[in-house]
């Protein structure tokens, strides 16, 4: 249920082709409603809040659920009080940049995790009103340090992650705060965009620039610009901890982050948090980042991203597969692939036609959107073939010709695409598809580091998604 006076907006992809029928979602879907309900939706999309009634809050429900709406936070006055916690180790100069970032009216709890320099973070943490500081003798890890704070603030009914050397918005856990609201919401996550960090020596920008640039298009802390349900399968399958939200009660009922994990840890609590209720995915709140200063701490970085996937995958099965792929599109990709444009053509066809449904009136309005996402689908074989799957990716360009036109394009043409569509200022093409590649090829390095140590292959394997073209019907 959607509470009674939230307002709706629709999601930019979100189509109505014709009354009675609504497109859009991740994954992409048909939805067709009754004339009431239609009428519903011509109310919200102008801002008429959606009503006390039980099936709207239903529909409601539905349409944020699966992406096609998105509510809009509530007032001020009903954003609860918020603690921040921030973990910190040895990162002092970053831990005074984010404090003094914060709103001084906020109660922060800042955790040492066992640093070697201790003096200096209680330096900074005396530094500020309304801080404390709890210190870990033994250094646990991100997930022992945020379980260690928001423990040690019984009494908060939010509790807000903030990693140090983060810069937020001022007057960001205020304007998060305002989605619980909603009792079903149980976190919500800043957008994070990546800090600049520095120039190269001799004043001329060096690598560190590129990346800096590069990260500004394709950062994985960087989710978008778009607000978003957060679940695996939706267009934002997770969040990092890096800046977020949570319901206290949600933290007591789940235990917190886990601790066995030393990466990964945010992303097995927000899919542990998903499901007790909503997360949300809220971009208009922004939260600095720096980037890793060198290329060896960069990739890394994206190593250790990479080898979560195993650990992930024994604890949360399907949620971590690299592709969801219906059989159907998967035959058409196939067919292509192997010569065959003509007969792939017919397969997508007949595969958007079992995803728009047998009315054929709705043919015209919603057969091309279908195909469109069919097309689309492009992109995400090709980035599981550039990440997860490039070591076998290379063995077969190595033994079939005819693959290694198609394993080229898988490699090279997104990321130039990327760069033509964005025109990064100092990094030319060259320097952009390196720094693209390194970054797939460590990640899909640690995806296989991950899964052979935790011997699962669910971090691999490719999946159908869950009814797929399924057509939902509202009466």
């Amino acid at each position: 249920m959607i509470p009674a006076g939230t307002r709706l907006v629709l999601d930019p992809g979100t189509r109505r082709p014709r009354p009675g029928v609504v497109t859009g979602g991740t994954p992409w879907r048909v939805l067709r409603v009754a004339p009431a309900a239609d009428r519903l939706l011509d109310a919200w999309s102008v801002g008429t809040p959606v009503g006390g009634r039980p099936a709207e809050g239903r529909l409601a429900a539905r349409l944020v659920d699966a992406g096609l709406a998105h509510p809009r936070p509530g007032p001020p006055d009903a954003a609860p009080p918020v603690t921040v916690v921030v973990p910190v180790r040895d990162r002092a100069a970053g831990l005074v940049a984010t404090l003094a970032a914060l709103d001084p009216r906020d109660d922060v709890v800042v955790v040492d995790d066992g640093s070697t320099d201790a003096a200096a973070v209680q330096a900074a943490v005396a530094a500020r009103p309304r801080t404390r500081l709890a210190r870990r003798a033994v250094p646990g890890g991100p997930a022992a340090a945020r379980n260690t704070g928001w423990r040690s603030v019984p009494t908060a009914p939010v509790v807000a992650f903030l990693d140090a050397d983060c810069v937020p918005d001022p007057h960001w856990t205020q304007e998060l705060a305002r989605w619980f609201a909603d009792p079903a919401v149980v976190a919500v996550a800043a957008r994070v965009r990546p800090l600049p960090a520095g120039r190269g020596r001799r004043g001329r920008a060096g690598a560190g620039a590129a990346r800096v640039a590069y990260e500004s298009v394709r950062s994985p802390l960087d989710l978008g610009t778009r607000p978003a349900p957060v679940r695996p399968g939706s267009r934002v399958a997770y969040v990092p901890a890096a800046a977020l939200l949570v319901r206290r009660s949600a933290l007591d009922a789940l235990g917190g982050f886990d601790e066995a994990l030393r990466t990964g840890e945010d992303v097995d609590l927000v899919w542990r948090l998903g499901a007790l209720g909503r997360v949300r995915y809220e971009p208009a709140v922004t939260v600095g980042h720096p980037v890793r200063p060198g290329a060896p701490a960069w990739l890394a970085q994206r190593f250790g991203y990479g080898r979560s996937a195993g650990p992930l995958a024994e604890r949360h099965g399907a949620a971590v597969a690299p592709l969801a792929l219906a059989p159907g599109v998967a035959s058409a990709w196939a067919l292509l692939v192997a010569g065959r444009p003509l007969a792939a053509s017919g397969v997508a066809v007949a595969a958007a036609l079992t995803a728009t449904g047998p009315r054929p009136g709705a043919l015209r309005e919603v057969l091309g959107p279908a195909l469109g996402a069919e097309v689309l689908t492009g992109p995400a074989i090709a980035a599981a073939v550039r990440r997860p799957w490039w070591p076998v990716a290379a063995a077969v360009a190595l033994r079939h010709r005819r693959a290694r036109r198609w394993l080229a394009l898988a490699a090279a043409g997104p990321p130039l695409a990327a760069w033509w569509r964005h025109r990064p200022p100092g990094v030319g093409p060259g320097a952009w598809l390196a720094l693209w590649l390194a970054d797939d090829a460590a990640y899909g390095a640690g995806v296989w580091a991950g899964v052979l140590g935790c011997r699962t292959p669910s971090a691999l394997r490719a999946l159908a998604p869950s009814r797929p073209g399924r057509v939902a019907r509202r009466r």
